[in-house]
């Protein structure tokens, strides 16, 4: 049943009408559980573990019954909790200050990597114009060798009658020289 009027629920009036169970007198105990009853009706058909485990409940019992030792480790432990929470919210907050800081670092760096990106492309470009370059200058350098290398007709005629006429020459004396 879903509880439509559990927002008047008063922990103080069912901790007095709880309270009534110890009564020495009989009537006064047995109707209590009745006027209990009917207090969790009117307020949404609450069951009566519900109600017992409300922190309204709770909180009449511990200031009505001067903090009985049943709800020492239950607020030890909310008050723990609520100490907890404090130290969770500072370390929430340092943690939202350091990803917002990284947040900062990571933008810095996309844009790094872009401007390294672009320099990059940039000596790249350099580099395969140089490289061209060079290599245009090398061939127009090693056609020039090529050219200068190949011997010319007039010369190389000169040059084969010339060491010819030096070999027999060179022949004619050794001859010369063994008959003598």
């Amino acid at each position: 049943m879903p509880a439509t009027a559990n927002n008047s629920f008063d922990g103080r009036i069912f901790a007095k009408l709880v309270a009534l169970f110890d009564s020495p007198q009989e009537p006064e105990a047995a109707g209590a559980l009745h006027r209990v009853r009917m207090y969790l009706k009117q307020h949404g058909g609450l069951k009566f573990y519900q109600a017992v485990e409300r922190d309204e409940y709770k909180k009449a019992v511990w200031e009505a019954f001067g903090q009985p030792a049943c709800l020492q480790g239950y607020f030890a432990r909310k008050d723990g909790a609520s100490n907890g929470s404090d130290e969770l919210l500072r370390e929430v907050t340092q943690l939202e200050r350091k990803v917002t800081e990284l947040a900062g670092l990571l933008t810095q760096e996309k844009e790094l990597t872009e401007g390294l990106r672009h320099e990059l492309a940039a000596s790249r470009c350099r580099y395969e114009q140089e490289r061209a370059d060079l290599t245009q200058l090398h061939q127009t350098e090693l056609g020039e060798l090529r050219l200068q290398s190949q011997p010319r007709r007039e010369t190389g005629l000169v040059n084969g009658v010339l060491v010819t006429a030096v070999t027999l020459t060179v022949i004619a004396l050794l001859v010369a020289a063994a008959f003598r």
